[in-house]
């Protein structure tokens, strides 16, 4: 049985835990596999790990090892965790159903003004006018949907330039205060913000919430129960791990219900690893759903 593809959320803190599996019990964890996951928890000080396993076959198999919680609580199959930047797939994904929808006459939304089509050259000028400007008047007017995503721009992070208040409308026009670090299309330049102007394309767009875009139309649709990008409700379900010191106490999620508006784009899906692997397994197939075939 062929190993396809892993998915392995981390809880950085300490460990001290030994592995539960049994590498003779005829699963991909096996002795080797085991081994590999018991140095990737002794390296990074790993309190808390869920591994799961795509195979080739469709099936999956999942693992658990450590601390959920302060008090020893042990960390389940149906622990759910803050997957961080893996989030910036949702949007990228959000972005070609959005284009799928114009192409097919299901847009709820009308194109801007001498907009035709809606595809992964468009520029960002035209879908957000008078809104996109950088200080660079030749990235102003090329900068496309792909750039955007392949963190070219040439702005560096910028990370303090905005606030918790801020709606990601507000970081778009904030956008032409910033400096470059970088010619437009010169270096990779990795930028959280560019997956934030990306959720205000997917709000304009759809007309509705990116979260609730994302939620109705691929977290259901892929029967992914967990996930949710409202930290208020993960916060609810005492299944929810976070992060940890090297001394081992707990830190809040990041993310607030205040500010997910403004950060989901980057970085706020919450989920558990088994229902990352219904991603996987989507990402896998090339974006075909293999239970419809859509």
């Amino acid at each position: 049985m062929m190993l396809q593809t892993i998915f392995v959320p981390l809880l950085l803190g300490l460990a001290t835990q030994s592995l539960p599996a049994d590498p003779r019990n005829g699963t991909v964890f096996d002795e080797e596999f085991l081994s590999l996951i018991q140095e990737a928890i002794d390296a990074n000080n790993v309190t808390g790990m869920s591994v799961g396993v795509l195979l080739s076959d469709g099936g999956v198999e999942l693992g658990v090892w450590g601390n959920r919680t302060e008090s020893g609580e042990k960390i389940a199959p149906d622990t759910i965790f803050g997957v961080g930047s893996l989030s910036k797939a949702f949007l990228s994904t959000s972005l070609g159903i959005l284009m799928q929808d114009f192409a097919t006459g299901k847009n709820a939304t009308a194109l801007p003004h001498d907009v035709t089509e809606f595809n992964w050259d468009t520029k960002l000028r035209d879908i957000l006018p008078g809104e996109w400007m950088t200080e660079d008047e030749f990235s102003t007017s090329k900068a496309n949907l792909v750039d955007l995503l392949s963190h070219v721009t040439g702005l560096p992070r910028h990370d303090g330039s905005y606030s918790p208040d801020d709606s990601p409308r507000d970081l778009v026009l904030r956008m032409r205060e910033l400096r470059a670090s970088y010619e437009f299309r010169q270096l990779f330049e990795y930028n959280n913000q560019m997956y934030i102007v990306g959720s205000c394309v997917v709000s304009k767009l759809s007309g509705m919430p990116y979260r609730d875009f994302v939620e109705s139309r691929i977290m259901l649709p892929l029967n992914m129960t967990s996930p949710t990008m409202h930290p208020d409700r993960a916060s609810e379900n005492d299944k929810f791990s976070q992060t940890w010191t090297p001394t081992r106490r707990r830190i809040p999620f990041f993310v607030t219900e205040h500010t997910a508006d403004l950060i989901v784009g980057a970085g706020g899906v919450i989920s558990t690893a088994e229902d990352m692997l219904l991603w996987a397994k989507l990402i896998m197939s090339g974006g075909l759903d293999t239970r419809t075939n859509v």
